[in-house]
């Protein structure tokens, strides 16, 4: 979401799209072209950023990678994450609250 809206801010001709899973890396069309480098762009982040985590700090064993957030959906059948937990932050908040309400 955050990408959209700093090329919906920076980009003076380009409007926001619908953030989707997209089929093909390049865009037939503008909103496609867009929605593609999103969606692509966040994957190879997430490919890259979990190779060097595991690199740096895994040295034998795997993490356990668990996806959080509305998007992470997006991502549910692309074996990135071990497991997708879009609520996770807020049950988490919701956990804290019940215990400090006791």
């Amino acid at each position: 979401q955050i990408s959209m809206e700093a090329l919906e801010q920076k980009a003076a001709k380009l409007q926001p799209v619908e953030i989707i899973k997209s089929k093909l890396a390049v865009g037939r069309s503008t909103i496609g072209s867009i929605q593609s480098g999103l969606h692509f762009g966040q994957m190879g982040m997430v490919k890259e950023l979990v190779k060097k985590i595991t690199e740096e700090q895994f040295s034998e064993d795997k993490p356990y990678i668990v996806a959080t957030g509305g998007f992470s959906k997006l991502y549910q059948n692309d074996n990135l994450f071990d497991i997708i937990v879009p609520e996770l932050v807020l049950e988490g908040i919701y956990i804290s609250i019940e215990m400090n309400i006791k």
